[in-house]
């Protein structure tokens, strides 16, 4: 006879068998595509044939194929050179992924060959969110994840909207028309990533997208990366070179912290900050871009803090408009003019050391500046404001060393000379 005790032992195992099955997660398959011999030679039948979870892995080939995911799926190649993807359909993305609250992730292959519509509108339906000619798509509340991809000539590389979300890791956006472009609240981190030669912007971000840039070249691109409505983006210890047009520009009411990059060679401005737009720019390089290191217009602000501006080719730094900059702690050296204000711009510049300029500090117009505890030395002119008879602004400030120059001062009064050193 089965004691009392027995039965209760009996019955929670009973249970505790039942919880552990019912608990275990499903298992999940690997679905192979091949040109030949393989279980599908479509990537699309393998994606509808899988379940959430499973992978589908791609063979060496090309495969004439537009592809829509919207569960949870890993999609992997053997290789970005070896696993080609090309969009066959006019104005469809070659990846579409969501709208579905889905988690993709997409390994070692290339996307590309997305091609406009022969109609002015590039996209097969603009009220379909997300079919544009983009090498990836992703929409809705989908999040996707990006590792050793290649995306390569399509209208749009990645084109994110909605709330979806992106990790770029360790994959070149090139030869695009745009690289990647982020809408209304998308969120993105693109790290370790080459971004490059692509026709218009390397990154566009817009409306109220947030991104992090870090670890990545954005090069040879017509602008590197342009930041406008209310867009927030941290871009640190990136190489932002060679771009046709700014390296990085900030308009409307963006923001961005910008940290511990390469800022060089590109063709206009290396950092431009404009309407109201606000920038914190610290430990960066910013070098031999073709006109301005750093320029402000409009209403904007920024702090730049312990950077290196040099030999840019005409300005190191200029603010205008309504603009206002705090600098500090910055090497402005080897530039047409190390620092200019013009229009009622503000600025307080303290700490930072101004050498071998042609013209350290020139300010006209209304200008306001602050000038304090700065190491200035060796420029053909020290300080100089244009058109004294005509300047409205103010010049205050003390404990600099102005020696060394050419001419440590033009048109600066007796009085102000003596208050700034």
């Amino acid at each position: 006879m089965i004691s009392k005790s027995e039965k209760w032992g009996f019955v929670f195992a009973s249970l505790v068998f039942v919880l552990v099955t019912f608990s275990l997660p499903a298992a999940t398959e690997t679905l192979l595509v091949a040109k030949s011999g393989a279980q599908f030679s479509s990537i699309q039948s393998a994606i509808d044939s899988a379940e959430p979870g499973d992978t589908v892995r791609v063979r060496e080939g090309i495969y004439e194929e537009n592809l829509s995911v919207d569960k949870d799926l890993t999609l992997k190649g053997v290789g970005a050179s070896k696993v080609k993807i090309d969009g066959k359909k006019e104005g469809q993305p070659v990846l579409h992924v969501g709208p579905s609250k889905v988690e993709v992730t997409v390994k070692d292959l290339t996307l590309q060959g997305a091609k406009r519509n022969s109609s002015q509108n590039p996209c097969k339906d603009e009220e379909e969110k997300g079919f544009c000619p983009t090498g990836l798509a992703a929409v809705g509340d989908s999040e996707i994840k990006v590792k050793g991809v290649t995306i390569s000539g399509n209208f749009i590389g990645i084109f994110l909207e909605g709330s979806s979300r992106a990790t770029v890791d360790s994959s070149k956006i090139k030869d695009n028309e745009f690289g990647i472009m982020l809408g209304e609240s998308a969120r993105a981190t693109v790290e370790n990533s080459k971004i490059s030669e692509n026709g218009e912007s390397g990154i566009a971000l817009m409306k109220s997208v947030k991104a992090t840039i870090e670890n990545s070249r954005i090069t040879g691109n017509k602008a590197g990366i342009t930041i406008g409505g209310s867009a927030k983006a941290t871009i640190n210890n990136s190489e932002i070179s060679g771009n046709g047009k700014p390296g990085i520009t900030l308009v409307n009411s963006s923001r961005a912290t910008i940290e511990g990059n390469k800022v060089s060679g590109n063709g206009n401005t290396g950092i431009s900050v404009g309407k109201s737009a606000r920038a914190t720019v610290k430990k960066n390089t910013i070098s031999e871009n073709g006109v301005a290191g750093i320029f402000l217009f409009g209403s904007a602000q920024a702090t730049v803090e312990s950077n290196k501006v040099s030999g840019n080719g005409n300005t190191g730094i200029g603010v205008g408009g309504s603009a206002s900059i705090n600098v500090k702690n910055n090497k402005i050296k080897e530039n047409k003019f190390g620092i200019i204000l013009g229009d009622s711009a503000r600025a307080t510049v303290y700490n930072s050391e101004i050498t071998e300029n042609e013209l350290g500090i020139s300010l006209e117009d209304s200008t306001q500046a602050t000038v304090q505890n700065n190491f200035i030395r060796k420029n053909n002119t020290g300080i100089k404001i244009y058109k004294p008879e005509k300047f409205r602004g103010t010049l205050e400030g003390s404990g600099n060393r102005i020696i060394d120059n050419g001419t440590d001062f033009i048109g600066v009064s007796k009085s102000t000379k003596e208050e700034l050193i």
